[in-house]
């Protein structure tokens, strides 16, 4: 008789979804826990970089198999006359982040979305997969051999318990479980925010589309730049003419500063530390900033942000974990809760895919979780300081670039020594 092992994924984001999907196909019973009370989760149409950990990851384990990426072959710096300064091969599948969501959902439980409405059957050996929506955990202990987990339903109020043989936490930059099992690490604002849009392909003139209708544009200003191309949208839409011109506004906002404080106060006065949702940006601040990006931009980007309906804006924080294993190895950190990174290699995914093909390796037997942790350690730091470098470039920051870049160096040359202490001792 074999025995099901049972596994539970805190986070129903992607990496959460990931990890779901890899641990359900290797014979774990899974329940993924997701603060979100929504069955459907909002994508709010946020573009996302396909990276090769992730289409490796969907190689083996996507069973919807339809498309979800739009390549893109270069990347181009425009000026404020519209003019192309420099253009370099780039060549990359961008998608939103909704969209890949819905896939993954499917293949995790079979539910169906607009995305994909029929998602195909389950296997019929497959163990049971849940997402509890809701589930706001409050407590992570080691109880022998096994890890007790204590949620509320944040609907009733109603506290609940799970047992696990292995918890994955997956559950973002601001991890509950990571401040259970690492409280001294915590997330710093990096001293700028990004706003954030949509305006479909139809709703823009031609000449605007087709300077930023098929490849990676970047305008840079002072102390701020935008990065814009063209996804499907959350429901899957990819044909030419109905998908989405996405742009990401890194602006500068110093930590404290009432400008910043005013940026992040929603329609009801209050004062956001993460994001604030489309439907809560009070119309004032969003008309501000509009017009002072349009003062800065040239005319084919004043006229996405003259013609977006619904932008959002985030804070960019970062955090590193010394660590990745917990409580004996039954206890891990992966993504965004392990590494967050600033967005600009717009490597997230890709960094929760390579967490999660790392960790079927052990599984398998062919790694062991020391090896897991110093591996997703070095990768992750690796992206972390890269990410800065992009960041304090395109932002303009000479010496916090020069500094990025030296620890870059120091850390590279670090981890090929075998010299820095990222990887911790099970206990």
């Amino acid at each position: 008789m074999t025995i099901t092992k049972n596994a539970v994924v805190v986070g129903g984001s992607l990496a959460g979804l990931m990890h779901g999907i890899m641990l359900r196909d290797n014979g774990y019973s899974v329940t993924i826990l997701e603060q979100e009370p929504s069955t459907h989760r909002q994508g709010l149409d946020a573009g996302i970089r396909v990276g090769p950990d992730f289409i490796q990851f969907m190689k083996q384990y996507d069973r919807v198999k339809r498309e979800y990426g739009i390549m893109a072959t270069h990347a181009h710096v425009l000026d404020k006359n519209e003019t192309i300064k420099f253009k370099v091969p780039w060549n990359a599948a961008l998608t939103s982040w909704g969209l890949v969501w819905s896939i993954l959902r499917a293949n995790f439980d079979g539910q169906s979305s607009e995305a994909v409405p029929n998602p195909p059957p389950l296997p019929k050996d497959a163990p049971e997969a849940r997402y509890r929506s809701g589930a706001r955990v409050t407590d992570v202990q080691e109880l022998n051999e096994v890890i007790r987990i204590q949620f509320e339903d944040i609907l009733n109020g109603e506290t609940q318990v799970v047992e696990a043989d292995i918890v994955i936490a997956a559950d973002g930059s601001m991890s509950s479980v990571r401040k259970i099992v690492c409280p001294s690490i915590s997330c710093e604002y990096a001293g700028y925010v990004t706003w954030r849009g949509t305006v479909p392909e139809y709703y823009v003139d031609k000449e605007a589309h087709g300077i930023l209708g098929k490849n990676l544009t970047i305008h840079r200003m002072h102390c701020s730049h935008f990065v814009i191309y063209v996804i499907p949208t959350d429901e899957g839409q990819i044909t030419p003419g109905k998908r989405l011109i996405n742009w990401v506004w890194y602006h500068e906002l110093p930590a404290g500063s009432a400008d910043l404080k005013e940026t992040m106060t929603d329609i009801h006065g209050k004062v956001h530390q993460g994001t604030v949702p489309r439907e809560l940006i009070r119309p004032e601040v969003w008309a501000k900033q509009k017009a002072l990006g349009i003062s800065k931009t040239p005319a084919c980007i004043a006229q996405l942000l003259e013609r977006t309906k619904s932008p959002f804006v985030t804070k960019i924080y970062e955090n590193t974990s010394p660590r990745a294993v917990f409580m004996h190895g039954k206890l891990v950190l992966v993504g965004d809760a392990l590494v967050k990174t600033r967005p600009h290699s717009a490597l997230s995914t890709n960094q929760a895919a390579y967490d999660c093909l790392a960790l079927e390796s052990v599984l398998k037997g062919r790694a062991s979780m020391n090896q897991w942790e110093s591996k997703v350690l070095g990768y992750g730091h690796r992206l972390f300081l890269w990410s800065r470098i992009l960041g304090n470039f395109q932002q303009g920051y000479k010496l916090a670039l020069l500094w990025s870049i030296w620890k870059y160096v120091v850390g590279f040359v670090g981890l090929k020594l075998g010299l820095l202490p990222w990887r911790s001792k099970m206990e």
